[in-house]
């Protein structure tokens, strides 16, 4: 009962449901990004997706931002950057490493090959029922 009352409250909270950013408030907050930085100055603006994966964020970003911003994403995986690339093309500026606070080589932990979910952290998620219960080494 308690673990179900967590997932409810977890839920409330949105928390871990973010991934969709058409009903998480993630539009809505970028746009509002933009609106008080075109207030404040010119673009270009410079953003990042960290952890792109299959570059669903960057498109947000470029939707969003159009011409007044860089996009750099962010994707370690060679397989999902694979993806990346076919997805964004030239439309981004992209990155085949990870970022952290020194260079070297690091286990990427994850659930299943192209998961959103990655993290250089082993993250505990079992209260969502998933085991990050596979690891690459990655830059």
């Amino acid at each position: 009962m308690f673990e179900s009352l967590h997932r409810i409250s977890l839920t409330g909270m949105n928390y871990g449901g973010g991934t969709d950013f058409q009903t998480s408030g993630e539009c809505e907050a970028l746009q509002h990004v933009k609106t008080a930085l075109l207030t404040k100055s010119s673009g270009p603006y410079t953003l990042f997706d960290v952890g792109a994966n299959e570059g669903g964020y960057t498109w947000l970003l470029l939707e969003v931002f159009a011409s007044e911003a860089i996009v750099h994403s962010f994707e370690p995986l060679p397989s999902t950057f694979e993806i990346l690339y076919r997805e964004i093309g030239r439309k981004a500026k992209l990155h085949r490493f990870a970022l952290g606070d020194r260079n070297g080589t690091l286990p990427l932990y994850s659930c299943s090959q192209y998961s959103g979910l990655a993290s250089l952290h082993n993250r505990n998620l079992k209260h969502f029922g998933i085991t990050l219960d596979q690891s690459e080494d990655v830059s």
